[in-house]
């Protein structure tokens, strides 16, 4: 079900439309005990109370994704300090003598953790574009007063 104020789809009568903020303040959760894991590391826990600062829609549901989210962050961060003046391409010798070049292994890692972030952000509304779809749509009679007035619009229906 999603939330009245964010439905864009028909209108609701205004019996139906009670009924249903009746039934989302219900199902709804607090975000009272929003408390970062003890497994976090302190800096991943820094970024969990960050999070729950600026994201106002998140609610204690959401507090073990939001954990997986932060250590995600900081074994990134972990693989990005531990590539620090290597190459993305390191140069080995195998067992025949010659070297070859593979790729670093924290590449593996960092890859694995971004990917992990971008999935784990979407479920929360982190991103930009996830956040749009919590806005409120705007009114039609607010639209039509806040359309700016495009001048070869104006030129062209004189034209014509």
């Amino acid at each position: 079900m999603k939330p009245v104020v964010i439905h864009t789809g028909r209108s609701y009568p205004i019996a139906e439309r009670e009924a249903r903020e009746r039934s989302e303040e219900y199902f709804k959760v607090g975000r009272l005990h929003m408390v970062p894991p003890d497994e976090l590391s302190e800096r991943a826990k820094i970024k969990f109370q960050q999070i729950v600062q600026e994201a106002f829609w998140l609610d204690e549901l959401s507090i073990d994704l939001l954990a997986a989210y932060c250590n995600a962050w900081d074994r990134w961060l972990d693989c990005v300090a531990a590539m620090d003046g290597t190459s993305d391409v390191l140069m080995q010798e195998n067992a025949k003598g010659e070297m070859v070049a593979k790729q670093n292994p924290y590449r593996y890692g960092l890859r694995a953790y971004v990917t992990m972030m971008e999935e784990l952000s979407a479920k929360l509304g982190l991103g930009n574009i996830d956040r749009l779809r919590l806005a409120a749509p705007v009114p039609e009679k607010e639209a039509v007063e806040m359309k700016v007035e495009n001048p070869f619009e104006e030129f062209m229906a004189k034209v014509e």
